[in-house]
């Protein structure tokens, strides 16, 4: 184990499974506090028994990303349990494939909701809580490729990915002007 991050406290969405699982094991071989979240139970105590077993704290808390209260609660989790935050990994997401005259209003809707709001609001309180705190954090937002590009039959997929691809780089120049500064990749 590292100690790199020790005393670091780190927030991971989708933190049940996949990417977001595999991010909750890294960071606790650096020792860092996890606050893994997500909607699945077991996959969010899975997370964090990989945490602990790789030298890092942590805890899960059920988490609906696109519920404004939601965030505000695991803020104060957070705070609670290990103090202020030092960094967010908005790593849940949602994914379908789809053509375009197929997908429902009420499919575009509800994956731009959590790609691109559940985004926006990881931001939006992270950056209240470096601010509040006074840490000079930093936040990952999990995009890819298919923002840039696009792919076949996963239009509201791709749109929602080229916003948070647009999202990051606006709050990457906000967070560079806040005080202390924040880092947004």
């Amino acid at each position: 184990m590292s100690t790199h991050l020790k005393g670091r406290t780190v927030i991971v969405t989708g933190a049940t499974k996949g990417i977001g699982r595999a991010t909750c094991a890294a960071l606790g071989r650096e020792g860092a506090n996890v606050v893994a979240t997500g909607r699945d139970v077991r996959g969010g105590e899975e997370a964090v028994r990989l945490v602990r077993e790789a030298g890092g704290e942590g805890i899960f808390v059920p988490h609906d990303i696109c519920d404004e209260k939601q965030w505000e609660n695991v803020f104060t989790r957070t705070m609670t349990r290990f103090g202020p935050l030092h960094g967010l990994v908005n790593n849940a997401g949602s994914f379908f494939v789809k053509p375009i005259a197929d997908t429902s209003e009420a499919e575009y809707d509800a994956i731009y909701a959590v790609n691109v709001e559940g985004t926006f609001l990881g931001i939006k309180h992270a950056f209240r809580d470096f601010a509040r705190n006074a840490v000079a954090g930093s936040i990952v937002n999990v995009s890819s490729l298919m923002g840039q590009v696009g792919y076949p039959n996963a239009v509201a997929y791709c749109a929602s990915k080229g916003a948070v691809t647009a999202m990051t780089k606006t709050a990457a120049m906000e967070g560079a002007a806040m005080s202390p500064k924040v880092r947004v990749n």
